[in-house]
């Protein structure tokens, strides 16, 4: 990707990943406030159910972290298609646990769903973005998942 009239390629670059920060920051803070309240409802509710995890939730994270590992590896075509994978996946899981009631179930629906629509901006970032920062906001997103499932795992027995 040329740098605009004006802008060398290294602050076009730094731009970006200021930029990425920011997002960073901004997802974290979202994705944090809704753990409070999961955390909050899920240890202060006497009649919590878990969310029961479908096989295929975990085929789901193996795949995103295959992503990132491809995508790390400058396999960038491998690591978009593992990437629409995950969301193949990830609407599988969606069926599995249309079933499930109450509070825990709704809660899985949310930050998976959110968490999909951020894998979807990834993906459009492959296209659009310099592929640097396109692959660090994979890592991130795939942190981001690893992160959400270990918040589910905390509470799911209880």
């Amino acid at each position: 990707m040329a740098a605009p009239a004006g802008h060398t390629e290294r602050q076009q670059a730094e731009v970006s990943r200021f930029g990425l920060y920011v997002l960073f920051v901004t997802i974290a803070i979202f994705f944090g406030a809704l753990s409070v309240v999961f955390l909050l409802r899920g240890i202060g509710d006497v009649d919590w159910k878990g969310v029961p995890f479908p096989y295929m939730v975990w085929v789901s994270t193996a795949v995103i972290v295959a992503s990132s590992v491809q995508l790390h590896r400058g396999g960038r075509a491998a690591g978009i298609r593992l990437g629409w994978l995950f969301l193949a996946c990830q609407a599988l899981a969606w069926a599995q646990i249309l079933a499930a009631r109450g509070p825990g179930s709704w809660f899985f629906w949310t930050f998976s769903g959110l968490h999909a629509l951020h894998i979807l901006g990834g993906l459009g970032g492959f296209r659009w973005a310099r592929f640097e920062t396109a692959r660090t906001y994979w890592h991130f997103v795939t942190g981001l998942w690893l992160y959400v499932m270990a918040l589910f795992l905390l509470l799911r027995g209880r």
